[in-house]
């Protein structure tokens, strides 16, 4: 049965990147106490070709050479998803996540870009192997089939259409981070005894090796407990092994340096630390009272991290924070862009979007500050 994955749905856009174990019992600052700094962000280039009608799903982010994706579905039924790819001199590019050839009902976990390659983490069925066991790949029956595959698609602008990765793999993937060296990072469930892997996947979707843990991952009751409140919300009341998958949906990798970032977010987060070389590292953020991890940013020094107040209203804040220590250096206040809206951190600037103008006449700009 596949996995149903939760999706952080930014409809705010449519509206206007070695780390030591932290201590067990660290120091958490107050917010107030810390080091507050206010970014002056400016527009570059000209308004970019997207329109306030698209719907933009989780969060934009930067591949390593400083190109901004969003991960757009649009009008008029949403079924067409993109990726919008925007260059460090704002010049924009679209990439269709149509399906392989020969694969229907693709449901899309998860994107990552290395260069202008663009890859995406997919569930599907194979339209071959439906008639196979005598079922019209049209029909509601091929819908709820069990013949589910995982797969990675490769979209590349000299690819009329996107190459097809078979994964085969002895766990459920769930998210995927592109390396420059051709290989994947996966995170994912093995389903039989419920617990997480990380693992290093070539690019023909064999397995290379499981990378070892070593206790990286805290036991599945303590990542349910720690998982966001807006999360723990959704969660079903049973079976627990149903709540450790979504809770597990919930974790994010993104590119930092020469690293790949696990983030496991909560109000007790932490993150795992992947370096090209295979060793693994373990942070806890330190993080104030009532002060809950969303998500990382991508990043090219520190690491910087959207964190929510727990309350009702949400409130986004973006926070500077120290790779060896999980301690937090700096609050950054970014208005008028809010904290979602920021994209990465690359060459000692702040890149986010923002969307200009009054309403049904609003357009989209890349916005750059500098400390």
């Amino acid at each position: 049965m596949r996995l149903l994955l939760i999706s952080v749905v930014c409809t705010l856009f449519a509206q206007l990147g070695g780390a030591k174990t932290a201590p067990a019992t660290p120091s958490k600052p107050a917010r107030e106490t810390l080091p507050h700094i206010t970014l002056q962000f400016e527009p570059f280039g000209h308004g970019l070709a997207v329109s306030p009608k698209d719907m933009f799903l989780g969060y934009p982010f930067c591949s390593a050479d400083g190109t901004v994706y969003l991960n757009a579905r649009v009008p008029p039924d949403y079924a067409s998803q993109f990726l919008i790819g925007v260059s460090p001199k704002g010049e924009l590019s679209r990439y269709s996540l149509i399906p392989a050839q020969g694969l229907v009902y693709t449901t899309v976990l998860g994107v990552d870009a290395e260069g202008s390659d663009v890859y995406a983490l997919v569930s599907a069925e194979k339209i071959e192997e439906l008639r196979d066991n005598d079922l019209n790949p049209e029909s509601s029956d091929a819908k709820t089939a069990p013949y589910y595959r995982y797969f990675i698609l490769h979209f590349s602008h000299d690819l009329a259409m996107p190459d097809e990765i078979a994964l085969d793999l002895p766990f459920q993937p769930m998210k995927l981070a592109a390396t420059s060296e051709g290989t994947f990072i996966i995170l994912g469930l093995e389903t039989v005894n419920q617990l997480p892997v990380i693992a290093l996947v070539d690019d023909s979707g064999q397995l290379i090796q499981e990378i070892d843990l070593n206790g990286k991952f805290e036991g599945n009751g303590a990542i349910v407990a720690n998982a966001p409140q807006d999360l723990r919300n959704r969660l079903p009341k049973t079976p627990e092994n149903a709540q450790f998958a979504l809770a597990l949906s919930a974790a994010q990798l993104v590119h930092y340096r020469d690293s790949v970032l696990i983030l496991i977010p909560g109000s007790d987060a932490r993150v795992i630390t992947i370096r090209n070389d295979g060793e693994v590292g373990s942070t806890r953020l330190r993080l104030s009272q009532g002060i809950e991890a969303e998500s990382l940013v991508p990043s090219d020094h520190n690491w910087f991290l959207r964190a929510s107040d727990a309350t009702g209203q949400r409130n986004t804040l973006l926070l500077m924070v120290d790779p060896h220590s999980g301690a937090i250096l700096q609050v950054i206040q970014t208005a008028p862009l809010p904290a979602v809206g920021i994209t990465c951190v690359h060459d000692g600037n702040y890149v986010g979007v923002h969307w200009v103008g009054k309403k049904g006449d609003q357009k989209m700009f890349l916005m750059r500050a500098h400390p």
